[in-house]
């Protein structure tokens, strides 16, 4: 396998798409995006693994868990936001993924 075939992580993939996302007021309604199912379907994995991937994030302080009304829903549900040293590490993660994406670039042969 190849350093271009490999995904990132489902952890980075999380990270790097909860950074779009500003933490909402308690009162406002949340983003679909950043639901359980916005979560799953923006990085490709089934709505039940969700947790396994997020609750290490909470308790590492990357993540924060909120109730609240997702956008155009009717019940309460569970959003959730990084928190100002996830922001740091998607941050991080993006840097990095630049950096791979230009070396790579530089690396390119191309025939004469």
């Amino acid at each position: 396998m190849t350093p271009a075939s490999i995904k990132p992580t489902v952890r980075r993939r999380i990270l790097i798409h909860l950074a779009n996302y500003s933490l909402q007021e308690p009162d406002h309604e949340a983003p679909r995006e950043v639901s359980q199912q916005g979560i799953a379907e923006a990085v490709g994995i089934r709505l039940r693994h969700i947790s396994q991937y997020i609750r290490p994030m909470i308790k590492e302080g990357l993540v924060t868990e909120r109730s609240g009304l997702v956008d155009g829903g009717r019940q309460h549900q569970k959003v959730y936001f990084l928190t100002d040293q996830g922001r740091k590490e998607a941050s991080w993660m993006q840097d990095k993924e630049s950096k791979i994406a230009a070396d790579k670039q530089s690396l390119t042969v191309y025939p004469e």
